[in-house]
C-alpha cells in the first residue's frame, strides 16, 4: 500500500521575537546531530541541518499503527556576533540534540533550548533568520512524547 504524504514543504523567516516563537512551534522536536552545526565567525551566520518532526502533518493509519512524518529543515541565522553553548559536549559527534524551542531576548540574543538543559545562545545584531524544508518529507512510527 502507498500513502501520499500530506506534507507541504515550509518556508518561513523571523525578524523579530515573536516569528522566533512561531518558528520555534514548526520547529519543536527537531533532531540535530552535532555535526549539523556550522557557525561562520568571519561571515557572522550560524547554520543548523535539522531532522525536523511535522507537527502540521495529520498521522496515517498503516495495518492499525500510526505514521507520522519528518523532513530535513534547512535553518540559518544571519548577523551572528557570537555564539556560547552550555551542557553540550562540542566534541562528541555522535550526540544528537533534540530542540524544545527558539526564542530571543531584548539583549540581542537567540536562545535555542534543547532538552537535557542544553542550549545554545547567538549574540545578534538584529534577528535574521529563515528556514526552509529541504527535501520530501518520510514517514516514521515515533512520535515525541513530553512530560
Amino acid at each position: 500500500m502507498t500513502f501520499q504524504q500530506q506534507h507541504t514543504p515550509l518556508k518561513l523567516r523571523a525578524e523579530d521575537q515573536q516569528d522566533l516563537k512561531i518558528m520555534g512551534a514548526y520547529l519543536q522536536d527537531s533532531l540535530i546531530p552535532m555535526t549539523a552545526f556550522y557557525y561562520n565567525k568571519e561571515g557572522k551566520h550560524f547554520s543548523i541541518l535539522a531532522n525536523r518532526f511535522c507537527w502540521e502533518v495529520s498521522p496515517q493509519l498503516h495495518t492499525g499503527t500510526p505514521l507520522y512524518s519528518r523532513v530535513h529543515a534547512g535553518l540559518h541565522f544571519t548577523h551572528v556576533h557570537h555564539v556560547r553553548h552550555k551542557g553540550i559536549d562540542i566534541k562528541d559527534p555522535t550526540k544528537t540534540l533534540n530542540l524544545l524551542t527558539i526564542h530571543g531576548d531584548k539583549d540581542g540574543e537567540i536562545h535555542l533550548l534543547f532538552s537535557d538543559q542544553c542550549e545554545i545562545c547567538l549574540h545578534v545584531e538584529k534577528i535574521m533568520c529563515h528556514f526552509h524544508d529541504l527535501h520530501e518529507a518520510w514517514w516514521t512510527h515515533q512520535k515525541p512524547e513530553h512530560n
